[in-house]
């Protein structure tokens, strides 16, 4: 009876410790799985990120083409698409060229991004043949489209040739001789047939068609510039494109092409090859405008099947926590070496987060020690250097309160790729402005530019999308110094500047098509905002600006309700004057809810589960020697002296 007592203890601890397990939310254990951020498991780009960069890119007779993005970043959402018709163009080179991705967004590929010098996003870098450790590559320009950027790659592998790399490549270097005989005196005895492409100079249809079929056997194919005008008459051609074809003893044979483009030469090649007995296949290639067009009918779809959710002009504290978390551990430390403007551009933008950020006596202790660290009497400071030190200060409990937050709230997006940091950045700029003027803008010596200045120094030095800062840029210098002479022209500055980014992206493929992009505040929110003609009434915009940014009406949310909200619908949002914000795009997947000493739900879990794993173990020791002593075997006085 004892023993069976034993039996169900032990089953009910082994149960509990399966409800442990259970309880854990699944956002904790999703989050362990890898994020491709832009591009999908369907796409033709290599995913890459700090682990396995240098073991895919280094020492391989392949060349490489690597877009640097940020997954929050507008410019490189609406690059996508083009990147992906890259891939899909050159996917039949991957012998000899692979397009790849590095998402810096991810915070686990932040020390790859400093490393290599992201100082933008997108960039492309170029890595040629049998690259070597240490090699930073080399940055090419994207292009207005994927013809362009393909083309800007075949360059670099043309110089791969020239400088003696990639010498088991098929020959894309303009064929220079006069004679023909030379082909055959090179080719190998297996090739049947060599196609010469005649092309203007600035044509690159020869190089793709090379590239394109280079795998299939019995051929050779090479261009031939206008410049070789001796052979273009030998073999009597006189316009550009044109295609010839030489037969081992046999006379060269014009090929008609009906359109001048790389699929019709590349098809009457294969329609001759037929013809000859000779069976290849070419997978098609995926245009530019396919890729777009894909883009635009999902952004459609969720416009006509999605329901776009009340929204109420609420600033959350989770969200401004959050993208000061985001500028100090990824974007800040992404850079090098930070000196000179860049050095100033961060003090300024610390100073007004110190003065200005809506936070207890934790946070602006915690701030206040930023500031100190970037203050300090250096010429430069190192970007790896200031994240350790963010780190070391997160290890103090008295700064738990400040750092807690891991998830949006009001700048949650209906996509992981939407929303986010560019939106949490617009509502800590917005709250920064109000709080400023709310609590110093009656002193006669408030700098009314102070916060727009510090603004517009991160925006420009750290701020990591390329185009959205140059943006921005562009309106500060048109207005920003002429129009804000006191202190609530910061306010109406800024507010104005917002509204006029969402009038430029509304109906962009980059806006979250469940949260579009208005002139804020709506209607709904703020009758009194507009005239009756619909024009602004700016002193009730200025009043009610105020209203939802000053410190007191910021939502704080304890953490199991921000839980809570994620897991079901989110009955509050940020106003859509924050919808996908400065570039319109989601930053990096949040990180798990933490709890103090650094440990998260996940971390809990674990020692819970491990503690009772543990106790088990102790429990079926003791049973064992219970039932060892149980059936121990007794001896008798008979035994001893025998049976009678």
């Amino acid at each position: 009876m004892s023993l069976n007592k034993n039996v169900i203890i032990l089953v009910s601890l082994m149960l509990l410790a399966l409800g442990v397990i259970a309880t854990i939310p699944a956002r904790h254990i999703l989050n362990v799985t890898p994020n491709r951020g832009l591009y999908d498991d369907d796409s033709k780009v290599t995913v890459l990120n700090t682990t396995s960069f240098k073991t895919a890119v280094f020492h391989t007779n392949n060349a490489w083409l690597v877009e640097f993005y940020s997954s929050w970043c507008g410019f490189c959402q609406r690059y996508a698409p083009t990147w992906k018709a890259v891939a899909a163009s050159t996917y039949g080179w991957k012998d000899i060229l692979i397009s790849a991705a590095v998402d810096c967004a991810n915070e686990d590929n932040t020390p790859l991004c400093r490393e290599y010098e992201i100082m933008k996003y997108p960039t492309v870098k170029f890595f040629g043949a049998n690259t070597k450790a240490g090699d930073m590559g080399t940055e090419i320009a994207k292009g207005n489209s994927a013809d362009e950027l393909v083309h800007n790659a075949i360059n670099m592998l043309k110089k791969e040739q020239a400088d003696g790399r990639g010498f088991n490549w098929p020959n894309i270097t303009p064929y220079r001789s006069t004679d023909v005989q030379n082909l055959w005196k090179n080719a190998p005895e297996s090739v049947q047939y060599i196609f010469l492409i005649f092309e203007e100079s600035d044509s690159y249809i020869g190089s793709e068609v090379i590239l394109d079929l280079h795998f299939v056997k019995g051929i050779q194919i090479r261009n031939v510039l206008n410049q070789n005008e001796a052979l273009a008459k030998l073999l009597g051609i006189s316009s550009y494109p044109s295609m010839i074809v030489l037969e081992r003893n046999s006379t060269p044979e014009h090929l008609r092409v009906v359109d001048k483009t790389r699929e019709e030469f590349r098809k009457a090649i294969e329609i001759f090859l037929r013809n000859k007995g000779i069976e290849f296949s070419v997978n098609e290639q995926t245009s530019s405008k396919e890729n777009k067009d894909s883009v635009l009918n999902y952004v459609q779809n969720v416009k006509e099947n999605g329901k776009k959710q009340p929204s109420h002009d609420v600033v959350f504290q989770a969200d401004l926590e959050l993208a000061v978390q985001y500028s100090l551990k990824h974007e800040i430390p992404l850079k090098n070496v930070i000196s000179g403007k860049m050095l100033d551009a961060l003090r300024n933008y610390l100073s007004v987060l110190a003065k200005y950020f809506p936070t207890e006596s934790e946070g602006k202790a915690y701030l206040r020690a930023l500031q100190g660290k970037a203050l300090a009497n250096v010429s430069q400071l190192k970007g790896s250097d200031f994240l350790a030190y963010v780190k070391k200060l997160e290890q103090g409990v008295k700064y738990s309160s400040f750092i807690s937050n891991r998830d949006w709230v009001g700048c949650k997006g209906s996509s992981p790729i939407y929303r986010g940091y560019p939106c949490g950045l617009w509502t800590l700029f917005h709250t920064l402005t109000v709080n400023s003027v709310l609590q110093n803008g009656t002193d006669k010596n408030f700098k009314s530019l102070e916060v727009l200045d510090a603004m517009l120094g991160y925006i420009t030095h750290f701020f990591g999308c390329h185009d959205c800062s140059l943006h921005f840029q562009e309106m500060a210098a048109e207005s920003m110094h002429s129009d804000v002479l006191k202190p609530e022209d910061s306010i109406m500055w800024l507010w104005k500047a917002h509204n006029k980014v969402n009038k430029r992206l509304a109906g962009d493929t980059t806006e979250d098509p469940k949260h579009p992009k208005i002139q804020f505040p709506s209607r709904d929110n703020c009758p009194v905002c507009r005239h009756r003609d619909g024009s602004w009434d700016y002193n009730e915009v200025l009043k009610y600006v105020k209203l939802v940014y000053r410190r007191e009406n910021i939502k704080t949310i304890p953490v199991e309700d921000r839980i809570n909200q994620h897991s079901g619908s989110n009955n509050f949002e940020v106003s859509e004057l924050h919808s996908n914000s400065f570039s319109s795009l989601k930053n990096a997947a949040a990180s798990n809810q933490r709890f103090g000493w650094n440990f998260n739900i996940f971390d809990v879990s674990l020692c819970v589960i491990l503690y009772l794993v543990s106790a088990c173990i102790l429990l079926l020791v003791f049973l064992k020697f219970i039932v060892r002593k149980k059936y121990k075997k007794k001896y008798y006085v008979h035994d001893l002296l025998g049976k009678v």
